[in-house]
């Protein structure tokens, strides 16, 4: 049987998922960290409206620095893998991590540790390039190395 409901009543009250709260006595605390009494929900979204409005724009911009962190990874990568395959930069012939560290900061490779941009100081560190020394490129082919920078770069 199907039960009938007026314009008073709906669904979700009389399953019990909405119920009225009374908002009388409302202490909180305001954006100075102080404890304050509020009157209506609309005092307290007056009060935070500009807290949150910074926190967004700074949420925005930490995700535009690391976006463009890993635009300029994927160009790297993507350039890499080009060179190897390619023939124009030789991993089998560098002398080892450091030297390979240095062909590449000579190459103009972004060095980058943990996801981050390091200082240009002139020193390369040996864990800056990690992200491209550690490719797997023991399985690269031709066909795979070429097809990689569109898939990077999209």
């Amino acid at each position: 049987m199907l039960r009938q409901f007026t314009d008073d009543e709906s669904i979700a009250s009389w399953l019990g998922l909405e119920s009225q709260m009374l908002a009388g006595n409302m202490h909180l605390f305001d954006s100075q960290g102080m404890i304050r009494k509020y009157d209506s929900p609309l005092e307290i979204m007056d009060e935070f409206y500009s807290v949150r409005l910074a926190l967004y724009h700074d949420r925005v911009a930490a995700q535009a620095a690391a976006a463009a962190v890993e635009a300029k990874r994927a160009r790297s990568k993507a350039r890499f893998i080009e060179a190897v395959v390619g023939g124009q930069l030789e991993l089998r012939k560098s002398g080892g991590k450091a030297q390979l560290t240095q062909l590449l900061a000579a190459e103009g490779y972004a060095p980058l540790r943990d996801g981050l941009v390091v200082d240009a100081d002139g020193t390369a560190r040996s864990g800056d390039y990690d992200y491209l020394t550690g490719l797997p490129l023991w399985n690269l082919t031709v066909r795979r190395g070429l097809a990689a920078p569109c898939v990077l770069l999209t």
